[in-house]
């Protein structure tokens, strides 16, 4: 981890039990949608799609996405799930579901 973010995450672990909790898991959703956004942001710039609205959106999706499977990813920690079922996976999802909702509508399939 970089230092940078390993001060930021030693900021919240002084705190009380459910607020630290809730400081780190804030801290690490933000930064992996900080990094599936600019993937979008990318996407969208190299097919020539790069719009406002269109990169709200998939912001949006791609916090629907990460926000409950990070959330469930800490209370599943301990158990013998194997991490591409609840890190990559999700991630994976929320970048191609967001890439799809970015999509101008001439790109978008019709029947699905």
């Amino acid at each position: 981890m970089n230092v940078r973010f390993q001060s930021l995450l030693g900021l919240g672990i002084g705190l009380n039990f459910p607020a630290s909790l809730l400081y780190v898991s804030l801290i690490y959703i933000a930064a992996v949608a900080v990094i599936l956004w600019t993937g979008l942001g990318i996407y969208l710039a190299i097919t020539g799609g790069f719009r406002l609205r269109r990169l709200l959106r998939g912001l949006l999706v791609i916090l629907l996405v990460v926000v409950p499977s990070q959330v469930v990813g800490i209370f599943l920690n301990g158990l013998p799930i194997p991490p591409v079922a609840t890190t990559w996976l999700p991630l994976f999802l929320a970048l191609w579901l967001s890439m799809w909702v970015g999509r101008p509508e001439r790109q978008r399939p019709l029947c699905c």
